[in-house]
């Protein structure tokens, strides 16, 4: 939180949990939050091109996570509802990977109603 407000992208008008009000229980991570650089400010909307390479970007470092999870990363996006498809050769297990990558400091993931289904589907594999 003191980083967000440093950047000036929290917003001070919201009261955010105070880490009092928690219970940490270790568990499998979610999903990982990679801050690459400081922001630019004011801040600027990106262009189409931008997103596009940003959501490259993204997907890449998606890969090459899994690579050195030694799973093997398929990019699907062109054909399923999700961005990734990494299966474990171990076991099996199989990851279905939505990518969201951002380019300026919102932190925010939005999922389109398909991405939403599978997710809703799939939650084990997710």
């Amino acid at each position: 939180m003191n980083s967000l407000e440093g950047l000036n992208i929290r917003n001070h008008d919201k009261t955010w949990v105070r880490l009092g009000d928690l219970e940490v229980v270790p568990s499998k991570p979610l999903g990982y939050v990679c801050f690459v650089m400081r922001p630019k400010l004011p801040l600027e909307k990106p262009s189409e091109d931008i997103k596009k390479k940003v959501e490259e970007e993204a997907i890449k470092i998606v890969m090459e996570k899994e690579k050195n999870e030694n799973r093997i990363p398929e990019r699907v996006s062109d054909t399923e509802h999700y961005d990734v498809k990494s299966i474990s050769p171990l076991t099996g297990e199989i990851r279905l990977i939505e990518v969201k990558g951002h380019n300026e400091p919102e932190i925010y993931g939005e999922l389109t109603e398909d991405e939403a289904g599978i997710a809703e589907k799939e939650h084990e594999r997710y």
